[in-house]
């Protein structure tokens, strides 16, 4: 059952023998609610293809057969966070196309509305990655990218990975997780 509060009240009947009724007040209790701390874990935002953006999430550990949807948010600065859309309980990914990843940061929440229709806290925010590249006359190159927010214990490491003329990835470098820039000779 839904965690709906419960209202009471005493009559009274049959006073001195009279047929008279006597009502107090209304009590209303709440009982636990069951949905308390319902919320997803994203596994991550994404890049694809340099066009879109897909997120990734768990379905949540405290009753996730009464899910009844999942509503997404998203933000371009970490603060002020709209409503994207509402996707299906059985969904736990969602590929956004309207997006310029090329010169915007994108922040994603998730928020579980059950069949109580008992809506939870936002889930922690998840982020896209943006990375700037120059190159200067002597082919010295920089390469610095905003971090990644979304993981609990930050990211271990950065794979750094360069295209060549023919469309496929390389190993370039891997740095530090704290890491944010990277500079090398071509």
């Amino acid at each position: 059952p839904c965690p709906y509060p419960y209202s009471y009240k005493v009559m009274a009947t049959d006073l001195c023998g009279t047929t008279y009724t006597s009502y107090s007040d209304t009590s209303m209790t709440y009982p636990l609610n069951i949905f308390e701390g319902q919320h997803v874990d994203v596994v991550r935002s994404t890049v694809i293809d340099n066009k879109t953006v897909l997120t990734e999430w768990k379905q949540p550990l405290i009753h996730p057969e009464k899910v009844a949807k999942f509503d997404l948010y998203r933000s371009t600065d970490n603060t002020n966070f709209t409503y994207l859309t509402s996707l299906p309980s059985m969904i736990t990914d969602y590929m956004d196309n309207n997006v310029d990843v090329q010169n915007n940061h994108y922040y994603y929440k998730i928020m579980v509305v059950n069949t109580c229709n008992i809506s939870n806290a936002l889930s922690q925010n998840t982020s896209t990655i943006i990375i700037k590249g120059e190159m200067n006359e002597a082919r010295q190159v920089h390469l610095e990218w905003s971090p990644y927010i979304g993981w609990e214990n930050g990211v271990d490491y950065y794979i750094l990975e360069k295209q060549d003329d023919d469309g496929n990835w390389h190993f370039l470098k891997q740095v530090d997780g704290t890491v944010r820039w990277y500079d090398y000779q071509e």
